[in-house]
């Protein structure tokens, strides 16, 4: 209970400290009529701005009539914008969802952005080969109120094992992540796309593990990831919206798939590696192929309703939630 609690506290403290305050559901300047406009929040680099621009740029959006206010922010902001009524929809997720629902605002998921773009990295001298061989060793990762910490405990579990005692977890941000690497105060860490193709192509690290297929490996599930999430009163306000956008996502994202040369309309959200050809070239295969794979079906929803039953079993969340965390709008 305690743990829950500072939790709690951690989710408040992060939003005072973004300089964010509880709003309305509706946006301000946003039009009240289920006629094709909305909010978004988007991550102002990586996975999401990639698939984000190609479908600006492939004008997808336009194709199924919507008329989007695109908010950019650094980090787990897009999200707390989605949680505070700043934008009405956000990249949210099965856990954050449960835990939002707990506290009284019912939020849901109803489409996939994207899969795991994480993986495992060594230095490209070290001995080790498989995940597993980092037991006991000193494992740089972001910080413990991320979507990822909350997951990889939960896979861990399946394991009979606590990350905490079962890794030296060091914990930072992407960029002390690399410096961890680059000065060897680790054995490894972990990290996500840009970064983790950008280290490899470069020399300075190489890949043991993808969080996607560890997930799969111990739990025989798919991982439901990075989803598009808003509450449940504003989707009940905008079903046609909802459904329009759904379907734009799901298009882009299988457009990226299927031509991964749509990556060119993503180059200003890999920062400084969207201007190294060869590490651009290695993200058609390693990003555009890999991490726009997932459908939102029965199997995805499943695989999110899991989580959240794993994340109560380990007391990540006080209670099971009494409603509906996923809706389907195809």
């Amino acid at each position: 209970m305690e743990a829950n609690c500072r939790k709690a506290r951690l989710l408040f403290l992060l939003i005072a400290c973004a300089g964010l305050t509880l709003a309305p559901v509706l946006a301000p300047g946003a039009r009240a009529a289920d006629d094709g406009a909305l909010s978004l929040g988007v991550g102002a680099t990586g996975g999401q701005r990639v698939h984000t621009d190609v479908m600006q740029a492939l004008k997808i959006d336009k194709k199924y009539g919507l008329d989007i206010a695109y908010s950019y922010f650094p980090g787990p902001r897009g999200m707390q914008a989605l949680l505070t009524g700043r934008v009405q929809v956000a990249n949210l997720g099965a856990i954050v969802a449960a835990r939002m629902t707990n506290e009284g605002r019912h939020m849901q998921n109803f489409e996939v952005f994207f899969d795991s773009h994480i993986s495992f990295m060594v230095p490209p001298e070290s001995p080790i080969k498989d995940f597993w061989e980092l037991r006991g060793k000193r494992l740089g990762i972001i910080p413990r109120a991320s979507a990822f910490y909350t997951t990889f405990a939960i896979l861990m579990a399946q394991k009979g094992l606590d990350v905490e005692k079962e890794f030296d977890l060091i914990i930072g941000n992407p960029a002390a992540l690399q410096t961890f690497l680059e000065r060897r105060d680790v054995a490894g860490i972990m990290h996500f796309e840009p970064f983790s193709t950008a280290l490899t192509v470069k020399g300075e690290a190489k890949e043991i593990a993808t969080y996607e297929d560890l997930w799969r490996q111990i739990t025989g599930r798919s991982l439901l990831f990075v989803t598009a999430g808003a509450s449940k009163e504003w989707l009940d306000a905008n079903p046609k919206t909802a459904r329009k956008l759904a379907q734009a996502i799901a298009e882009t994202r299988r457009v990226m798939r299927e031509n991964p040369d749509t990556i060119k309309h993503g180059l200003e959200a890999l920062g400084p590696y969207g201007k190294d050809a060869r590490v651009v070239a290695a993200l058609k295969e390693r990003m555009m192929k890999r991490i726009y794979r997932s459908d939102w079906d029965d199997a995805a929803i499943a695989a999110g309703r899991w989580q959240v039953e794993q994340a109560y079993k380990l007391k990540q969340l006080d209670k099971l939630p009494d409603k509906d965390l996923f809706v389907k709008f195809q």
